[in-house]
């Protein structure tokens, strides 16, 4: 073994062991304060876990989420650490392993497999969870559902000497409607903050030049045609099945149309670099987005349309204003 492979056998190694620890302290800290803002630590403690895998490739990144679940395991507890495999280190040794796919071209150029494909498998993987949860809690009275619907009441009653009565009913009123929805709102809010720390890990590493694969493009991404037609049968399913089917119809459609919502802020972002002042509009557009909730669908809706009548590319033919 040369000297060279040998030193940086090192540092994967050692990069592998300081990325699986801050990702295991981040994700310990943030279940130790649950009820607090700090519990948002969770959903980014796959950050250090895509910078290994993608700045020292897949074993580096595997070996990392090894050391995070495993150190949860001695130093905490086997929940910890389950819970830690299914919400960081699984997911994200899957996109590490799918995101370092290449193939070389006929023109030597390096194709990496599509950021439209990594987003797929992205909205798949919650779907597969609510799917098994659903499956284990199939026999109990109302399934998922009611667990979930007496999961909120109990908390409203918990909450309800430090609130006022009509909040109080307020809350207690919309407990059914919330809790139908909460499956895919936890997975939506996981899809949206697991491929922001993906694109941040890119832009990290690409700022130190230690970035293997080519950065994160909104322009570029494509979702499969056949994500369409899952989001329309589902959504078919939700409006028109019994229950519970409408339930798991319902929420499985929002978190595969999830990745939509992505697309049409790309056809957005593509429209904006051909105004005069592309920031203020981008700037005006989430704000209005950050108030209004169901402009989401909108986004999406123009997502799905840009599958078939290409507005990005459109767009692209038009003389571009430059961000000042």
């Amino acid at each position: 073994m040369s000297l060279h492979s040998a030193s940086r056998g090192t540092m994967v190694s050692a990069g592998a062991i300081v990325s699986g620890g801050l990702s295991a302290a981040l994700f310990a800290v943030a279940l130790m304060h649950v009820g607090t803002m700090i519990v948002f630590l969770a959903y980014i403690a796959g950050l250090p876990l895509f910078i290994a895998g993608l700045g020292f490739g897949n074993m580096a990144g595997i070996g990392a989420a090894v050391v995070g679940a495993v150190g949860l395991y001695v130093m905490q507890s086997p929940s910890f650490a389950m819970a830690y495999t299914l919400l960081d280190a699984a997911p994200a040794i899957l996109l590490i392993i799918l995101a370092m796919r290449h193939r070389i071209g006929s023109d030597q150029k390096v194709y990496w497999y599509p950021e439209g494909f990594l987003m797929t498998a992205l909205a798949l993987y919650p779907c597969l969870i609510f799917i098994s949860i659903v499956a284990l809690t199939w026999d109990q009275s109302g399934g998922l559902l009611a667990l979930t619907i007496n999961t909120l009441q109990d908390m409203v009653e918990a909450l309800k000497p430090q609130m006022d009565a009509d909040v109080t009913l307020q809350l207690s009123s919309r407990v059914d409607v919330f809790a139908k929805l909460l499956p895919a709102f936890t997975g939506c809010a996981w899809m949206i903050i697991t491929m922001l720390c993906f694109a941040l890990s890119q832009n990290i590493l690409a700022h130190f030049h230690k970035n293997v694969r080519t950065s994160f493009s909104l322009q570029e991404l494509h979702i499969p045609t056949w994500m369409v037609l899952s989001v329309a049968l589902t959504g078919l399913l939700g409006m028109m099945a019994p229950a519970p089917y409408n339930y798991i119809g319902l929420n499985l459609s929002i978190m595969l149309g999830t990745p939509f919502v992505f697309v049409g802020l790309a056809v957005v972002h593509a429209w904006a670099l051909t105004t005069k002042s592309p920031k203020i509009i981008l700037t005006i557009f989430y704000v209005l987005a950050s108030m209004i909730v169901w402009s989401v669908l909108v986004v999406a809706t123009l997502g799905v349309i840009d599958q078939w009548f290409n507005f990005r590319q459109r767009l692209a033919i038009r003389p571009k204003a430059h961000l000042s």
